[in-house]
This record gives structure tokens, C-alpha cells and sequence, in this order.
């Protein structure tokens, strides 16, 4: 393992140059410390959690993960390819000191800011709320209290909203935002009903009611109302801006006969008009 460390080393500056949002550091913490490293997109929290004296190894845990027992020059890989090398090993005297490499690929951060030394001693960042921890300290284990949020690692009063989630003003019909923690409501189009978005010509029985949507639910029109659009009238055709009664398909066929039997009739007299006229000019 001594043997590839520098060629650990090597790749991982290597994947430093590439990589804008990871860092690359060389650091010193004693035993029971945490310390906080920022990338791009949030904090590492590195905390030596044990030194043992008599098997001189190490262990560390990055944000929620634990690594194996290291011994110097040892390394350990965490599941987001961050990588913690260990330089030297102190443990004299009760005195627990690691040197060590660090290596931070910036692929899954913790989204929050501790503001000081004493936050990253109280809270450990396990995401479990333990007896030493608090709401007002940690935060980030132990959540807060209604109307309040986690801000870096400090229960803040809310004021205004968080998420778009909240600005839901129950109208299946438009989109909700929160932006700068002010709610706003962007209608887009149809009506609302029970949750559900109907779109513009839709019919619905509402309140016992037959009703047609337009900017809104309206009861439908009778014959001779005024309209616009053939949706809005119970006999189902808008002509010449009023509900017309579409004629029914006997009238119809009354028509298309007398239609064809006048037809007929014209013809006849047609044909007996000619033959009468051919028998004056011949003189039959």
C-alpha cells in the first residue's frame, strides 16, 4: 500500500485539474475534531472519530460514512471517490494527532454552511439526532420547529415561503412558484374542477347544473341566446352569434324529398311542353 500512495497522489491531481469543483488539501485534526471543507456545492465534514494507541490506526468519517481502520500511509477510498491519505500518526501520550491528505471529489457535498468551530462539535452530521445534539446546534441531525428552517446549521424563523410546494393556491389550472420567498400564481388555461384542469369547450355537470368552460364555468345557453362558440349552447350550433337549433334529420329528409319529387315534376312538363311543340311543327 506505501508503495502507491504517490501514485494515489498522482491521480488524484490529476482528477483535481478536471474536476473545478473538488479540492486537493493537506491538513492536521486531532482525535474527537471535526473539520469543514468546501467545494462548489456544499461542505465535506471530516471528523477523526477514534486514534488507538495500541494498534496505531485511525478512523474517519466523512459526512455520513465511516472509513476502515487506517495505519499510516494508509488510504481509503469513501463512496463519492473522496479519498483521505494518512501522512504520520501521533498518538503519544494521549496527545491523538493524524496528518493526512485530503482529497474532496465535490460528486455529493452536505448542503449546508457551519458557521463556526463550536457547530462542528456539536453536531456530528449523521443525519441521526443524538443526546448531545441539539435543534438550535445541529440542525442538520435534529431538524427544527415549525416555522422554522436549517440555515447553515441554525434554526432560522421563517418568513415567507421555501418551496413551490407552498404557494399552492388549490387551482389545478395554473402554476405555482416561490421566488425570493414571495408565492406567485400563473394561470394557464382551462377551468378547475375538483382538482383536475379541464381544458376550454369542455362540458361539466356542475351543481346540478350543465355547464361549459370559458375563463371559468358558465350554465349553457338555450336557443336564441347570444353566443360566440357552439360549445356554449345546449342545442349545440352558435350561428350568426345566437344558439341555433340544428333542424332534425325528418325535417331533413321531408326536404330532400319534396326536393327531388319537384324535380321530377319539372322534368315531365319539361319532356310534354317538347312534345307538344315537335307535333305543331310537323303537324301530326
Amino acid at each position: 500500500m506505501k508503495k502507491l500512495i504517490p501514485i494515489i497522489l498522482c491521480i488524484l491531481i490529476s482528477t483535481l485539474a478536471y474536476a473545478t469543483p473538488s479540492i486537493f488539501i493537506k491538513d492536521s485534526i486531532d482525535e474527537g475534531q471535526s473539520k469543514a471543507y468546501e467545494v462548489d456545492d456544499g461542505w465535506y465534514i471530516l471528523t477523526l472519530t477514534i486514534v488507538s494507541d495500541s494498534k496505531g490506526v485511525a478512523k474517519f468519517k466523512l459526512n455520513e460514512e465511516t472509513s476502515t481502520s487506517l495505519k499510516e500511509r494508509d488510504s481509503f477510498e469513501f463512496k463519492d471517490g473522496s479519498t483521505i491519505i494518512i501522512r504520520s500518526l501521533d498518538a503519544i501520550g494521549g496527545f491523538d494527532n493524524v496528518d493526512y491528505y485530503f482529497y474532496a471529489s465535490g460528486i455529493s457535498p452536505l448542503d449546508i454552511e457551519p458557521e463556526t468551530d463550536i457547530a462542528l462539535e456539536l453536531c456530528n452530521f449523521d443525519k441521526e439526532c443524538s443526546e448531545t445534539e441539539t435543534q438550535e446546534d445541529c440542525c442538520y441531525d435534529c431538524g427544527c420547529e415549525t416555522g422554522f428552517r436549517c440555515t447553515d446549521n441554525a434554526c432560522e424563523e421563517i418568513i415567507g415561503c421555501i418551496e413551490d410546494e407552498e404557494c399552492n393556491d388549490d387551482n389545478a389550472c395554473s402554476e405555482d412558484f416561490c421566488t425570493d420567498s414571495q408565492c406567485s400564481n400563473e394561470f394557464t388555461n382551462g377551468c378547475n374542477y375538483n382538482e383536475t384542469c379541464f381544458e376550454t369547450g369542455s362540458n361539466k355537470l356542475i351543481e346540478k347544473t350543465i355547464s361549459y368552460c370559458l375563463n371559468g364555468w358558465h350554465t349553457k345557453k338555450i336557443l336564441g341566446d347570444p353566443c360566440e362558440n357552439s360549445f356554449e349552447c345546449t342545442t349545440g350550433e352558435c350561428k350568426g352569434n345566437v344558439c341555433y337549433k340544428k333542424k332534425t334529420g325528418l325535417i331533413n329528409i321531408l326536404l330532400t324529398v319534396i326536393i327531388f319529387l319537384s324535380a321530377i315534376i319539372f322534368i315531365l312538363r319539361l319532356r310534354k311542353s317538347e312534345k307538344k311543340n315537335f307535333k305543331k311543327k310537323f303537324k301530326f
